[in-house]
């Protein structure tokens, strides 16, 4: 598993707390090893991409209790030359867990708006198509939270653009968290040849 953003509690600290995600993937019985893991502050939401490239950041919100509603609007974002990156082009989605007859939860769904979870954590992303016309450099801004009405601290984010573009055609196509039991219980029965 890779640690991806930050968990931020009621209190807004803005730092990854390995030892919450420890205790959360405990918590849910996951096996995962944390050898060359350190404690790593961070000052924001931080996430990067070529023009042309669909990237996001995926963070957790963890409460006291669960929340009855969670809503995060980003700002613009800024370069250090003045460039902006519209906050309509920032795509906001709130994480939700499917269960699978065996009883198996998996963050299937990405939802446009929060479904209520009965969980302390809350997960989100903030995403982007970087547009290929993008100068690149290191874009800044807000999103600002809200956690049952009430308005939070702001999250910070930084975007840093690279200096190139992706190819608009896919030169191969990839899938990923296939797991054997998918395969067999799809492909039973068919031949390899």
């Amino acid at each position: 598993y890779e640690i991806m953003g930050f968990l931020l509690s009621e209190r807004a600290k803005t730092e990854i707390e390995l030892e919450e995600w420890k205790a959360l993937i405990n918590k849910l019985k996951f096996e995962v090893s944390y050898e060359g893991y350190s404690l790593v502050k961070e000052n924001a939401l931080k996430f990067s991409a070529a023009r042309g490239e669909r990237e996001a950041i995926h963070f957790a919100v963890t409460g006291k209790k669960p929340f009855k509603s969670f809503k995060i609007v980003p700002e613009d974002l800024k370069s250090a030359s003045g460039k902006v990156i519209k906050s309509s082009q920032l795509v906001v989605r709130y994480v939700a867990f499917a269960a699978t007859v065996r009883e198996e939860y998996f963050t299937d769904i990405l939802s446009p708006v929060y479904l209520p979870q009965k969980s302390n954590n809350h997960f989100a992303m903030i995403g982007i198509t970087v547009p290929r016309d993008a100068v690149a450099g290191v874009y800044k801004g807000k999103a600002q939270l809200y956690v049952d009405g009430v308005k939070k601290a702001p999250l910070p984010i930084e975007l840093e653009i690279y200096p190139f573009a992706l190819p608009e055609v896919r030169s191969f196509k990839t899938a990923y968290t296939l797991k054997p039991s998918y395969i067999k219980s799809h492909f039973a029965g068919i031949s390899p040849e």
